[in-house]
């Protein structure tokens, strides 16, 4: 991923300092500013100073079998009277969104795998 991402960022800086790229596709154009571009280069590394982000996906962690997502396992399925119970059993341990067979359709491995990702991921915000 790093070298993509240096590849955006010197494309990103040519294109700023008003290279030919940017001199032939935006030089006619009225959203085009050279100085205010320019400026952009020198922006300190703050949220300020950003003009760009990136997004990651994060689409290829293990997820659960969605085969075995069990509707009638979730709080919206369940009669008033019967919510604030499932819903205890939710957060004790003792119930899981979706049923069991959903919750347990990662192998161990899997588990872990996710259980690293999410404890890391917020480092990209």
């Amino acid at each position: 991923l790093a070298p993509a991402i240096e590849w955006y960022m010197s494309e990103r800086a040519r294109y700023i300092s008003g290279d030919v790229w940017a001199v032939n596709n935006l030089a006619s154009t009225s959203l085009y500013s050279a100085a205010k571009d320019e400026a952009k280069l020198a922006a300190p590394f703050t949220p300020d100073g950003i003009d760009f982000g990136i997004f990651l996906d994060f689409t290829s962690l293990w997820q659960k079998d969605p085969a075995k997502f069990d509707a009638s396992e979730t709080p919206d399925a369940k009669s008033t009277s019967e919510r604030p119970s499932f819903e205890q059993d939710l957060q004790a341990g003792r119930k899981f969104f979706g049923g069991a067979a959903y919750e347990q359709s990662r192998t161990e491995e899997e588990k872990a795998s996710f259980s690293r990702a999410l404890q890391s991921m917020d480092l990209l915000y």
